[in-house]
């Protein structure tokens, strides 16, 4: 029972890395309810949650990324009211929040972009629901995520989910943004930070060049540049001032 739902729960985490964690190791031997997932070499985001997926044993999926926490006291409960509301709702998004005091300077980068790009009401995202598709917090069909899994050719940084949710857009199946955040709470130092954006542009161009996403801000102003012919001047200038950035 959970928050006056009854129900059938299982946790089961990821690890993309080659070592469990002993602090971890040590709390899932004290839960036995807490399944590990650990294969011992890196999948990917995209193979790793669709792993996941296979080894679910209920009707629906909740996928939380680790670095992020319910902003709510009764998170769990407006997800299962949503279910009982609705009961032909497949997807249901909750969206990301950040802290809303600055971090370090270190982490401040990240802090900004996050909250501008990711911080959005429910009635914003809902706007353009595929867009806003976010697998760090989002409640799901195993049945559908099984017909419709994560792409492998985005093996890299950032995209997989909102090219899924974009597929999803195009097979008709509606994607609901509801109130229901997450804090994300693992910020990325400056450098690391940058080096994941230049991973996402990467994935974005794979994505876009397959037919696999719709338009986005970014595809928007490179058509814009490429129309007027400011690519490669950019290019150029980016090439300069790459070394000072590093």
């Amino acid at each position: 029972m959970i928050a006056g739902h009854e129900c059938h729960v299982e946790i089961i985490v990821g690890l993309d890395q080659p070592k469990i964690d002993g602090d971890l190791e040590r709390f899932v031997e004290q839960h036995n309810q807490i399944k590990v997932y650990h294969p011992g070499k890196h999948l990917g985001r995209s193979e790793m949650r669709n792993s996941l997926v296979s080894l679910a044993r209920f009707d629906w999926v909740l996928f939380i990324d680790a670095d992020c926490n319910p902003a709510k006291r009764d998170y769990l409960r407006r997800y299962l009211s949503q279910v009982d509301n609705n009961r032909t709702q497949k997807v249901i998004c909750g969206g990301i929040r950040y802290a809303s005091q600055k971090p370090m300077p270190a982490y401040r980068l990240h802090w900004t972009v996050g909250s501008y790009r990711e911080q959005l009401n429910h009635q914003k995202r809902n706007k353009q629901p595929w867009r806003y598709f976010f697998t760090g917090n989002v409640l799901i069909r195993k049945e559908l995520l099984i017909s419709t899994p994560f792409e492998r050719y985005a093996e890299g940084y950032g995209y997989e989910d909102i090219a899924l949710g974009y597929l999803l857009f195009k097979t008709g199946v509606n994607v609901r943004h509801i109130s229901n955040e997450v804090i994300h709470e693992g910020l990325k130092d400056a450098k690391t930070f940058l080096r994941d954006s230049k991973s996402a542009m990467q994935n974005l161009s794979d994505v876009h060049l397959a037919g696999q996403i719709g338009q986005t801000p970014l595809i928007t102003v490179y058509e814009k540049m490429d129309k007027y012919r400011l690519v490669q001047p950019f290019l150029v200038l980016m090439s300069s001032i790459q070394p000072l950035v590093k």
